[in-house]
């Protein structure tokens, strides 16, 4: 779906809040709009709006067209706006005025007293808009501090973490192994299957390791992830 198809004019716009089908839609004109940035995920900020009652993402239609869009949240007593984008075929029809006062109206309806919003270095242009809406500068600097890790970095903090996981698990499952055959044989497990020295494994991220634990795991043992460092466990034992 096209964010910026569908006639150009007087367009009747409907706002109501996003439905999950209009993921991608709404992610391609926040793109278009050059909203996004590396360091947010848009998909995850729109789950995170819709996830709770003190934000939503509100949607302009003409007929089933995304016309546009604008992220409204609030703290109990400040509301904020944020992703207001118009496609740009809707551009210059009022349809962020109509964005803005639907989510002026939900803020009020919430006891919110207040609505801010923050314009990036570079989009001065933007603020003739607002201020055409009622909007003032305000003396402020606003001040930023990442409270989590950035995506790129968290992901790849998970990869390592798996694969060491992986790699320790793959030995419990040796040992778990080894013993179920010198118990079943009546013979030295030892001498019937040589467990290797944790140092002779494959070091982690070699290949290989999370295969044979998925292979393990289905023979009846699972990995308890709840813990810093999974742990082999059988599988029908208790939670």
């Amino acid at each position: 779906m096209q964010a910026s198809d569908g006639p150009v004019g007087a367009p009747v716009v409907l706002i109501g809040d996003l439905a999950v089908s209009d993921n991608p839609a709404v992610v391609s004109l926040w793109e278009e709009s050059e909203l996004t940035r590396p360091w947010n995920d848009p998909e995850l900020d729109i789950r995170r709006a819709l996830a709770g009652s003190s934000s939503t993402v509100l949607t302009a239609r003409d007929g089933t067209v995304l016309a546009g869009t604008v992220m409204v949240g609030h703290d109990g007593h400040r509301g904020w706006v944020y992703y207001l984008a118009v496609a740009s075929s809707y551009r210059s029809h009022g349809v962020a005025g109509h964005l803005m006062s639907a989510a002026e109206q939900w803020l009020r309806s919430r006891g919110a007293v207040k609505v801010q919003l923050m314009v990036r270095k570079g989009n001065a242009g933007v603020g003739d808009l607002y201020v055409h809406l009622g909007y003032e500068e305000a003396a402020v600097t606003t001040y930023a501090k990442w409270l989590v890790r950035r995506v790129d970095d968290w992901v790849r903090a998970f990869t390592d973490a798996f694969s060491t996981a992986s790699h320790e698990v793959l030995a419990e499952v040796q040992l778990v192994e080894a013993y179920d055959l010198g118990r079943g044989g009546g013979g030295n497990r030892h001498t019937e299957r040589p467990l290797p020295a944790r140092s002779a494994l494959p070091p982690p991220g070699a290949g290989g390791n999370d295969a044979s634990c998925r292979r393990s795991a289905d023979r009846g043992l699972r990995i308890d992830r709840r813990g810093d460092r999974p742990a082999v466990r059988p599988r029908d034992s208790q939670e």
